[in-house]
């Protein structure tokens, strides 16, 4: 029972490692296949009957590792006896990102990987241990560091135990980078969707995801895989480096992310402008702000119950059921409080007779002063009789014959001709006990020359 448990535990670990194997390689690619390559020297047989593979026989995608120099072409490379200091290289034709080298040797001669040096470029990768017992027929290489290069070279200057010189005998080099869509220290993340010419060569950056060649339309900020977007105030699209752009009217500048001072709500455009009553300007998400006085928290768009007018500092009346006044002209809806009249209902009653006595008052001082004019009236005209009592029309005086009566009646005058005003020099004393009425009556000599009697 136990030995069914163990099994069955190995082949859960081998299917995971299966499992691994087969996201990784699809995640990676292995750009060294069928690229320029180079070798010291080849293997012969049979006075060069039969010839080991070039170059390009360890890069050619077969992974099989036995060697049988009659079969051409010959799927290992294998250099030659003679050769005291061989190499292999290739030339992955541009830099790259590496995270694996796999290498896959000759079954059954795997001692003559033993003290075989890996570079990438001028750095070691890799020496293999002198013990043949550490070293297995296919060895993965990975680059903790992920190193960058384009040229991979493998060396050797160890002799094993059964040859005469440090021979190279390799099936197969695979070097491993990133898929085109993926990055990360395992390829495990994808490359993002606003990248420019995403699938292409070099659009991702292998090790940090940045976009090496910009951001696709409507998005900017290649360092974190153009993960930004413009801003949902532009008026057109942005710019793919640093996301600025010309903003729509209620938008900030310069990336038009967020409303502009005195307006607030993206969702509907910043079209909403900050209450009129705001102490200063308002939140630009929802348009709260701190009130000014008089004035209806939290947006401060209208005046707090009670007030009113154009900058809510007036007062409401007393309005009927104490309703709100109107917030603009302050008028109440239902009428005044009882005891409160006029439309604002700001000024108290003073009593039901209120509006009589004034009138009485009126029309009583106006009598007064009318029975005044007729009683003075009088007493004037009483005054004068007295004074002056009336004289028949033969009593008349001339001014030269004061004291003789005249000798024609009144009306029998006329054509009388004045040079001036026979009253101008009237002297009217103050009261009726001074005197006579007329203290001064000055008229000319001739007065009475030019009448004529009819």
């Amino acid at each position: 029972m136990a030995h069914c448990d163990y099994t069955g535990t190995v082949l859960l670990v081998l299917l995971e490692m299966l499992s691994l194997c087969a996201v990784q390689c699809n995640q990676m690619r292995n750009v060294a296949i069928y690229k320029e390559c180079g070798i010291s020297s080849r293997h012969s047989e049979n006075e060069g009957l039969y010839i080991s593979g070039n170059c390009s026989s360890a890069i050619n995608g077969n992974t099989n590792t036995t060697f049988d120099i009659t079969k051409q072409p010959p799927n290992c490379i294998h250099t030659s006896l003679e050769d005291n200091r061989p190499f292999w290289w290739v030339d992955l034709g541009q830099e790259f990102t590496v995270h694996k080298i796999t290498i896959y040797g000759r079954r059954g001669q795997e001692q003559r990987m033993t003290g075989v040096k890996v570079w990438l470029d001028s750095s070691l990768v890799k020496t293999f241990p002198g013990a043949t017992e550490d070293i297995t027929v296919t060895t993965d290489l990975s680059l903790q560091a992920n190193q960058r290069g384009r040229v991979v070279n493998i060396t050797r200057n160890l002799v094993s135990p059964s040859d005469k010189v440090p021979l190279l005998n390799i099936c197969e080099v695979q070097v491993w980078v990133c898929d085109t869509v993926w990055w990360g220290n395992n390829c495990q993340n994808p490359c993002s969707a606003y990248c420019l010419g995403r699938g292409e060569e070099n659009s991702c950056d292998p090790e940090d995801g940045s976009c090496l060649k910009g951001c696709s339309d409507g998005h900017y900020n290649k360092t974190n895989g153009c993960q930004n977007t413009c801003g949902e105030g532009c008026h057109d699209t942005c710019s793919r480096t640093d996301g600025t752009c010309q903003c729509r009217p209620g938008w900030q500048p310069p990336l038009c992310q967020q409303c502009s001072d005195g307006h607030y709500n993206v969702s509907n455009d910043c079209q909403n402008t900050c209450g009129e009553g705001c102490n200063n300007t308002c939140n630009r998400t929802d348009g709260t702000c701190q009130c000014q006085t008089g004035w209806q928290p939290p947006l401060c768009q209208d005046c707090y119950a009670g007030r009113y007018g154009k900058k809510c500092t007036s007062e409401c009346g007393r309005c009927r059921d104490n309703k709100a006044c109107d917030p603009v002209y302050g008028t109440c809806p239902d009428g005044c409080s009882e005891g409160f009249e006029t439309q604002l209902c700001q000024t108290a009653h003073k009593g039901e007779v209120s509006l009589i006595w004034p009138l009485v008052g009126g029309v009583g001082g106006g009598a007064l002063v009318f029975i005044f004019g007729i009683i003075l009236g009088m007493r004037l005209k009483r005054c004068r009789s007295q004074q002056h009592p009336a004289l028949p029309h033969d009593d008349i005086l001339t001014a030269r014959e004061r004291g003789k009566p005249p000798s024609k009646t009144f009306n029998e005058y006329e054509n009388t001709s004045f040079s001036k005003d026979i009253y101008e020099t009237v002297e009217q004393p103050g009261d009726c006990n001074q005197g006579s009425l007329y203290t001064s009556l000055d008229l000319p000599d001739d007065v009475y020359e030019n009448m004529t009697v009819r």
